[in-house]
């Protein structure tokens, strides 16, 4: 992966780890009415996953902020 914006990387330690999440744009797919049920149901479950996801490293980063360590 590359940073989205130059200079993205300026400060982070060397050798150390980071966490990153992907977007999907199945909303767009899905209200289109041109895909079966079974395959609406398995975005619903990706774009869901996403969020669960998305929101678990949000608690994380909010947890390091606070207590200065992960």
């Amino acid at each position: 992966m590359e940073p989205i914006y130059k200079g993205g990387l300026e400060g982070v330690t060397p050798g150390s780890s980071c966490v990153a999440n992907a977007y999907t744009s199945n909303h767009v797919t899905d209200s289109s009415g041109k895909i079966g049920s079974f395959k609406s149901f398995g975005l619903h479950v990706v774009d869901a996953t996403g969020l669960v996801h998305a929101l678990l490293l949000r608690i994380q980063a909010l947890r390091c902020r606070s207590r200065r360590w992960c």
